[in-house]
């Protein structure tokens, strides 16, 4: 991903009429695909540290649309999305490295406290200086916004979760600015006055707008939800932005709820994704912490211990107060498929589904980063090759003192084909803990 078919591009094209092959159907004419992802601009230095998710956020798009002889018309566009730090970089081209340390720094087991301490003073003192008098470009944000792309309320934004969305202006990817849900830097300011945004207030409101790369929309209420993960307590804290556009005049007025704290996440982690049904949120607090306070402990900043229990916090979609956790064995989880509820006939949710991709280690963090993960101890090779049951269900009327739940007999899974979800003789070990 830094050489070859992989390698970075440099050169960006405005909507430029492209050819192609096959059929376009009718229903794509008048949209646009995006993709994101990361492209690092500085990439002199091909022996540095490096990880897949590195680089400056990159967006490319086709945009389909109708010729004058009722033909489609694809368009391709591609540009890099101007963060602080892609701006500061083309400011300073003496950089033979790029201002933010590398993830392959922060997870290698071989990176001495040292050499991470100097990459971070490395970039803070980047920082300090792009904010002094002669400076072409402060960094006030240090997102580089290369994860994904959504779109909400006549917003399209770019998200990675070291900082808050950045808008987007379709269909010629330009960026506008920083949205931190109430406006964007770069719209027109409104007259009304607004909550403070993401993040809120105080010294720690910087941290608290680093928000979620995968935001999720309601296709019914099309409300927006996120979540803002910090290394200080609570750890997370939860938004839901609501739509303000084509609402009919009977629709309530939407309530928009910002920064709400999430009680119970046990410390710092690497949390990437989450669930989100029609009623229903899911926070998954999972044993691989994102803590600079591992270094303290002779660990890696990003750290996966498969000794800790895996627990998912569900509550109500507006009532995070009133989360109930859920624990079982160590997994990784940096996706979710779907989420939804099972209703009974009178119409009440009698459970909650999360349908994602589990995985029993975290090497996909170091392979990403070119890493040898680390050498395994027996505990670790004790829970990595334990059969984990395609699907399990968390018994709401299990103990909270740590019993077991009981075991999903008659689930809709073992309807399934039996490769795909073998049944399996072993007690459940999904248990609730509070």
């Amino acid at each position: 991903y830094l050489e070859g078919n992989f390698a970075p591009i440099h050169q960006t094209l405005p909507l430029t009429p492209c050819s192609y092959t096959g059929t376009i159907p009718d229903e794509l004419i008048g949209g646009q695909y995006v993709r994101n992802g990361g492209n690092p601009v500085t990439n002199e230095d091909l022996g540095r540290d490096a990880h897949w998710f590195d680089g400056d956020g990159m967006l490319s798009g086709v945009l389909c649309r109708r010729g004058e002889d009722d033909e489609p018309v694809p368009e391709f566009v591609n540009q890099y999305i101007l963060t602080d730090v892609y701006l500061s970089t083309l400011a300073t081209p003496s950089l033979k490295s790029p201002i933010l340390p590398s993830i392959a720094t922060l997870v290698n087991p071989l990176s001495s406290l040292l050499y991470i301490c100097l990459r971070v003073f490395r970039t803070l003192l980047l920082v300090l200086l792009s904010h002094l008098p002669g400076s072409k470009q402060a960094i006030k944000k240090i997102s580089v916004a290369n994860t994904a792309i959504l779109y909400h309320d006549g917003r399209a934004l770019a998200t990675c979760e070291s900082g808050p969305p950045m808008r987007i202006a379709l269909p010629g990817l330009e960026t506008v600015g920083w949205y931190d849900g109430n406006h964007a830097e770069g719209e027109p300011a409104s007259s009304t006055p607004e909550e403070t945004g993401f993040g809120g207030e105080g010294i720690l409101s910087f941290m608290k707008e680093w928000t979620t790369a995968h935001p999720k929309v309601d296709p019914v209420t099309c409300e927006m939800l996120l979540f803002h993960s910090t290394f200080a307590p609570p750890y997370i804290h939860y938004s839901i932005v609501p739509a303000t556009r084509n609402l009919s005049p009977s629709s309530p007025k939407p309530t928009k709820l910002l920064n709400a704290p999430i009680s119970g996440v046990s410390s710092a982690k690497m949390m990437h994704d989450f669930g989100v049904s029609l009623t229903h949120t899911v926070i998954m607090d999972l044993p691989l912490s994102l803590d600079p306070l591992n270094l303290a402990k002779n660990k890696p900043v990003v750290a996966y211990d498969s000794s800790k229990s895996s627990r998912f916090g569900v509550f109500p979609r507006r009532e995070p107060n009133s989360v109930t956790w859920f624990e079982t064995d160590a997994c990784c989880i940096f996706h979710t498929a779907n989420t939804w509820d099972t209703v009974d006939e009178t119409g009440n949710v009698t459970s909650v589904n999360l349908l994602a991709c589990r995985l029993t280690s975290a090497s996909l963090v170091f392979s990403a980063g070119n890493i040898a993960a680390p050498q395994p101890t027996k505990q670790t090779t004790d829970a990595v090759t334990r059969a984990m049951p395609f699907s399990e269900r968390y018994d709401d009327d299990a103990g909270t003192d740590g019993d077991h739940a009981s075991p999903c007999s008659g689930s809709a899974w073992e309807k399934a084909p039996v490769l795909e979800s073998p049944h399996i003789e072993r007690p459940s070990f999904l248990s609730r803990t509070s």
